[in-house]
């Protein structure tokens, strides 16, 4: 589950950080108040294609960043073969991590 989000830079985003509840999010607003960038910044976050076009006039990098909960049991129910399971050395708390992606 995503507890926050924070955007620098990225397209119309000067700066935005959001933090999310339990449950489902919902985001609204009128066109052009950001809703496709925060879906952008999300699949940058999950590996999607970076363009330097993405990184807002007047910066020289666009950050995305995401501060990550997993349930309990997360890690041990992986299949031994399962990608993530390299992830598991990477983290200090198996309960929650953050992701961070840089456009230069």
């Amino acid at each position: 589950m995503i507890r926050t989000l924070e955007i620098r830079g990225l397209v119309v985003i000067e700066q935005a950080e959001l933090e999310l509840g339990d449950g489902l999010t919902v985001i609204t607003g009128e066109t052009g108040a950001g809703k496709t960038v925060l879906t952008n910044a999300l699949a940058l976050l999950a590996g999607g294609p970076v363009d330097a076009g993405m990184v807002r006039p007047g910066h020289q990098q666009a950050l995305v960043q995401a501060t990550l909960s997993v349930p309990e049991g997360f890690w041990t129910d992986l299949d031994e073969d399962d990608p993530a399971i390299a992830l598991r050395e990477l983290v200090d708390d198996a309960s929650e991590f953050t992701v961070t992606r840089r456009i230069p």
